[in-house]
């Protein structure tokens, strides 16, 4: 009799243990449906904040209403050399325009004496100015030159500029190294020197170079400016500018390389 009792309880509890797997697995369906529609919205809000984020660039990038300043014309300097001539230079500065370039950006050039008088006709070139950025305009002046009018020409274009918006308008990586200047006191000359090095993954079509001869003291002694063409990736370029007439004034100790590449026009930059 008392195993037939011990049986009867061990099946009513092993019935007991079903029943309780079964509602758990009841209970475990239920709050799965009731977890799987909030994420459901909760995915398509996190959605819809991305596309309307990514519109949102998009308006920026073509934004017609964008402020655009002008740019500032510094003031112009001025560099003697021995052999009888000056170097006139100016910075263009487009710092206030952080999203507006210009390119192409053309302009005219008349040199001026210390009364304000025209001593050159007037030269007409065409360059560019990129967004948040420097230039310099560098001319070769009478000796009696000491200041430039530098006046916008037809033709200058203003450009919307997204990073964002084509990955190859961005600035390439290129490398400055072995930066020299070496004095010829005999011929009364200098030769400047440094080694360009691309290191993108894009090849440049054409890049600018604006170098700054200084003294001890960081002064500018002499200013010039050269430009190149192919640099593909991984690629090194020597720079070399002979023969330049040495400073009146002041001794050359070392030269400062700065490089510029015009990433707004299509086809400066291909991959």
């Amino acid at each position: 009799m008392a195993l037939e009792n011990l049986q009867y309880k061990f099946e009513n509890l092993s019935m007991y243990f079903q029943g309780g797997v079964r509602r758990s697995i009841i209970i475990f369906a239920v709050i799965l449906l009731i977890a799987i529609f909030p994420a459901y919205y909760l995915g398509k809000f996190g959605s819809g904040l991305s596309a309307r984020s990514y519109l949102n660039l998009n308006g920026f990038a073509i934004n017609p209403k964008i402020e655009i300043y002008d740019y500032e014309i510094g003031k112009t300097q001025r560099a003697e050399l021995k052999d009888g001539t000056s170097v006139l230079y100016a910075a263009i500065r487009n710092k206030k325009n952080r999203d507006v370039g210009f390119s192409p950006w053309n302009y005219s050039v008349q040199i001026l004496d210390k009364d304000g008088a025209v001593i050159t006709p007037k030269e007409v070139f065409s360059s560019y100015l990129l967004p948040d950025d420097n230039k310099f305009i560098v001319v070769q002046s009478p000796i009696n030159g000491v200041d430039m009018q530098i006046i916008q020409e037809p033709g200058t274009q203003k450009i919307n500029y997204n990073p964002n918006a084509n990955p190859l308008l961005t600035v390439p990586n290129i490398t400055v190294q072995n930066n020299r200047v070496e004095l010829d006191t005999q011929n009364q000359t200098m030769t400047v020197s440094a080694l360009l090095r691309n290191e993108d993954k894009r090849t440049v079509e054409t890049i600018e170079v604006t170098y700054f001869v200084r003294d001890t003291q960081e002064s500018i002694l002499y200013v010039g400016t050269s430009s190149f063409n192919g640099f593909a990736p991984g690629a090194q370029r020597d720079f070399r500018i002979n023969n330049l007439p040495l400073p009146v004034t002041g001794s050359p100790r070392s030269v400062d390389v700065r490089w510029s590449v015009n990433y707004l026009r299509a086809g400066t930059i291909k991959l």
